[in-house]
């Protein structure tokens, strides 16, 4: 038998659409047409998008991840991306994490805005586990001047809200670690020094994204701490160290 054989049937997005649309269960192979899709298809999903019920919508998205993280050829990010302003948390929670693997500089501004006015803390912690790649690129020079300010103010803003809950405060305290500027080095000393047992935990990871060998006496000195999570922290951090 030809190799070509065994793939699945290939079927066109407008039919996958309409299956979505249906109640029936959702066939994973058929989902795939959908990656990298046309404006017609875009246009499509997002007419049919408010018409589905929450748990449908879920579902679509939850499979797209599935199937991007069995092949990573396939590129489902702008249904995604028509999702994050989803009235369902659970759905722009999912909508938010199909865009991990994004570079651009728009997506990282819209994603800026909604870590400061989504009402849901769990999915400004996923916006903000996002923001983190972004954050990456800053520390290797690839956004330019005004979308590294966007970039850094947005989670500065998170971090240093009193108000804002912990676990938020904590992922963006994570995802700014990487930048090696000295305000981020002071931000990780001072939430481990006065921060909630969180905020500490999150500091130590955030000493590990900021690869900086001054950290690595204090991260040792916990791997005896009598909490498993700071000792399992400590250890990670103290790896990706010695690895940068």
């Amino acid at each position: 038998m030809d190799e070509d054989d065994t793939r699945p049937e290939a079927i066109a997005p407008a039919a996958v659409v309409g299956e979505i649309a249906s109640d029936r269960p959702l066939d994973l192979g058929h989902l795939r047409s959908l990656s990298e899709p046309d404006r017609d298809t875009l246009t499509a999903l997002l007419l049919l998008w408010p018409t589905l019920e929450p748990a449908r919508r879920r579902e679509v998205l939850a499979a797209m991840q599935q199937l991007e993280e069995n092949d990573p050829g396939l590129d489902f990010h702008r249904v995604a991306l028509t999702s994050i302003r989803d009235p369902d948390p659970a759905t722009r929670m999912l909508a938010v994490r199909g865009l991990l693997e994004q570079d651009r500089v728009e997506y990282m501004r819209l994603l800026a805005t909604q870590l400061r006015e989504d009402p849901t803390p769990m999915v400004r912690v996923e916006i903000a586990k996002v923001l983190a790649n972004y954050v990456l690129g800053l520390e290797f020079g690839l956004l330019a001047e005004d979308d590294a300010e966007t970039l850094t103010a947005a989670l500065r803003e998170a971090i240093e809200d009193v108000d804002e809950t912990d676990d938020v405060r904590g992922s963006a305290l994570e995802a700014l670690g990487a930048w090696s500027d000295e305000s981020t080095a002071e931000l990780i000393s001072e939430l481990y020094e006065i921060g909630s047992p969180l905020l500490r935990l999150s500091a130590i990871r955030a000493m590990g994204r900021n690869a900086s060998e001054g950290w690595l006496e204090l991260l040792i000195y916990h791997f005896d701490d009598e909490d498993a999570d700071i000792r399992a922290a400590a250890a990670q951090a103290a790896g990706e160290i010695g690895r940068a």
